[in-house]
């Protein structure tokens, strides 16, 4: 393992636990460790407003014309935003070559599933309807649950389905029933099985956690666009990954499962600091142009 990587372990094994601190303390935890990076000075940040919903657009200097990416943030259902992603978004949307959008859907518990997913939704129907094109769509961890959830709303309801699908680290099965939320407990120095569950009943509210909109990986995926997943081979959620993957290939999509050896949860987002985050994100970004 390298100095750089070991160092990142050390910083992810000392994050507060969640049932400990409470969530609160969690989302400022998120939002303050979000100052260390800073976006890049080449891309021009654009206000996004929905309602309620607010966001930021990040145009990098090489966008294309014609394309556009939604990128849905993760943060466990309960944290995070386009102020914290600003660094990852930026990266994301050069890597991508077009303007790249992060909103701040409801967050749970004050506002449990389907808030967020409603909020996606809302987003997702209003780009559809004024853009000139279908924007691609992206998201990590929690994020890419509701990125899941939203692309089977949108097939199931005969709306504009994404262009392309790349799905970060997915949390898709909440139930926690999964082998390697035992088998990689000592692996994973990020996410810890007992935060893990107690984040999908907060979310879920009085949603069972085996219902698709909680769980997307239940859901009918028939009709999916081309999609990607990259998940780390010492997370717990390497699992989640897989049976996606597997799902999609039985219902006819096309998918490709990238599982990076020795990475942990969203190591894309330190991307700065780590050269397999920055390669991630360049495979991401060549992914949606649709080069090789």
């Amino acid at each position: 393992m390298s100095k750089r990587l070991d160092a990142i372990f050390r910083h992810l094994a000392q994050r507060p636990s969640l049932k400990e601190v409470g969530v609160e303390a969690y989302r400022s935890f998120v939002e303050l460790g979000a100052v260390a990076f800073k976006p890049a000075k080449d891309i021009v940040e654009t206000p996004f407003e929905l309602g309620s919903v607010t966001g930021l657009w990040f145009t990098p200097e090489n966008a294309e014309p014609g394309r556009s990416l939604v990128h849905i943030h993760g943060g466990g259902f309960l944290a995070g935003s386009s102020e914290s992603y600003r660094d990852l978004a930026t990266r994301l949307a050069r890597e991508a070559r077009c303007p790249t959008l992060v909103f701040d859907y409801r967050l749970a518990p004050e506002h449990p599933c389907p808030a967020g997913l409603a909020d996606c939704q809302a987003v997702w129907e209003h780009l559809t309807a004024t853009l000139d094109h279908t924007p691609d769509l992206s998201g990590d961890s929690a994020g890419a649950n509701l990125a899941v959830g939203l692309t089977a709303r949108c097939i199931k309801e005969n709306r504009p389905v994404p262009r392309r699908l790349a799905l970060i680290s997915p949390w898709l099965d909440l139930t926690g029933q999964a082998p390697d939320f035992t088998t990689k407990a000592d692996e994973d120095p990020m996410l810890r099985p007992d935060d893990l569950r107690h984040t999908a009943r907060l979310y879920a509210g009085d949603l069972a956690l085996d219902d698709p909109r909680v769980s997307p990986l239940f859901q009918d995926v028939t009709g999916f666009p081309t999609t990607l997943i990259q998940a780390g081979s010492r997370e717990i959620l390497t699992q989640d990954a897989r049976d996606l993957a597997r799902k999609l290939e039985d219902a006819g999509s096309t998918v490709r499962l990238e599982i990076w050896e020795g990475m942990f949860h969203v190591w894309h987002y330190f991307a700065r600091y780590l050269s397999q985050g920055q390669e991630a994100l360049e495979d991401l970004g060549n992914f949606l142009r649709g080069t090789p």
